[in-house]
């Protein structure tokens, strides 16, 4: 008998050890990255436009904000989109919302100023979070650290 007692363990365990082809994985990769990047632009994206727009409306040059946004094509950056408020000139508050495209996670951090002292936070989102959540979380930490 010549065959090995171990023959379904050796084709399984000889298709782990083939090498990966390169381009395979940057395609992988490119397409969770866009799939994550899909995920931002649908839960926060709009809800920070219509802050902006908010502030734009209802403040004026008395303060100021930005919406930012990284598709995480590249290897340097993971997807994000964030939104940054402040009163004009002075320090900006801002929340983060960043994918992690190995795991499918939403990650949400926030760095706010009161009194020059930052009030640093962060959460896992769960899968079930929506814009109206985000629309909840963004209102509740301006209310707390208000541009004006």
């Amino acid at each position: 008998m010549n065959g090995s007692k171990f023959q379904l363990l050796d084709s399984y365990f000889d298709a782990r050890l083939l090498e990966p082809r390169q381009d395979a994985d940057a395609a992988d990769r490119a397409r969770r990255a866009r799939r994550m990047s899909q995920r931002l632009n649908e839960l926060a994206y709009p809800v920070f436009c219509e802050f902006a727009d908010y502030f734009d409306t209802k403040l004026g040059d008395a303060a100021e904000c930005y919406v930012d946004r990284e598709e995480g094509l590249s290897r340097d950056a993971p997807p994000h989109v964030g939104f940054r408020w402040g009163a004009q000139g002075g320090r900006l508050n801002e929340v983060v919302f960043t994918g992690n495209i190995e795991t499918g996670e939403v990650h949400a951090t926030w760095r706010c100023w009161r009194n020059g002292i930052p009030a640093l936070g962060d959460k896992t989102l769960d899968p079930f979070w929506s814009p109206p959540l985000v629309h909840s979380m963004l209102q509740e930490l301006i209310f707390q650290f208000p541009p004006v």
